[in-house]
């Protein structure tokens, strides 16, 4: 090898260590980071989309980190991240979660339907029992009365009607709901004792 040589692949060497060590930008801001990677945000148009998309990974991330306000965000219809949830029949792990992260789950859309409202029109008992069973309270460390609080209100979005006048129940009923309907009767849950 020349010294011609052993210069010029010096400065070749030089050359890609420099640009290597200049060029620190954020991967997610390169033209391909940004197709592959999703920034965490708060923006109700993103959070839908995820959910619409089924990108829980990004949702995951927005979620650890606006969760007080993503729990509160509502989409065109009225519906929160739990309305999608449940209309969607995703998996019931991210309605535990977003109750454990304090959603309301007596919010209505713009129809007056609650998340239990879609589960039992759907006659999805598990997504129900989702909605409605009381934590463990092994499950994550959460004081006894913050559970306590989370079963009192999901039991109370049962007693919620929607626009046409309709509990949980009645809406079981109407859709001939038969597994919804056996759930809620175990549950003592039926028009004559909600208020």
């Amino acid at each position: 090898m020349s010294v011609d040589d052993k210069i010029l692949s010096s400065d070749i060497n030089n050359y890609i260590q420099a640009t290597t060590v200049q060029a620190s930008y954020p991967y997610h801001t390169s033209v391909c980071g940004s197709l592959l990677y999703t920034a965490p945000t708060n923006t109700p148009s993103d959070i839908f989309s995820y959910l619409r998309h089924g990108n829980f990974e990004a949702f995951r991330r927005s979620l650890d980190i606006y969760h007080n306000n993503i729990i509160k965000i509502k989409n065109d219809h009225g519906q929160t991240v739990l309305h999608v949830l449940v209309i969607h029949a995703y998996q019931y792990v991210w309605v535990r979660l977003l109750m454990m992260r304090g959603c309301d789950t007596c919010a209505q859309d713009l129809d007056g339907y609650t998340a239990a409202h879609y589960a039992v029109e759907r006659d999805d008992v598990e997504m129900l029992k989702a909605l409605t069973l009381r934590f463990h309270t092994q499950a994550k460390p959460i004081p006894e009365e913050r559970i306590t609080a989370i079963h009192e209100q999901c039991l109370k979005a049962l007693s919620v009607k929607n626009n046409q006048g309709l509990t949980a129940f009645m809406l079981a009923c109407h859709h001939e709901s038969i597994k919804c309907l056996n759930y809620l009767n175990e549950l003592n849950i039926n028009d004559s004792n909600l208020e």
